[in-house]
């Protein structure tokens, strides 16, 4: 039971931080097509 609840966490811990990451990445890539445009612009 110990053992299947430790896995449980570790997996919602690796969820969690894959998720964190992506967000880190589609804030990064918006912010470089921010720049971007504002670089391209008059």
């Amino acid at each position: 039971m110990r053992l299947l609840f430790a896995l449980l966490l570790m997996l919602m811990t690796t969820a969690t931080a894959v998720a964190e990451r992506r967000v880190a990445l589609i804030i990064a890539d918006d912010d470089y097509r921010l720049i971007a445009a504002c670089q391209s612009g008059p």
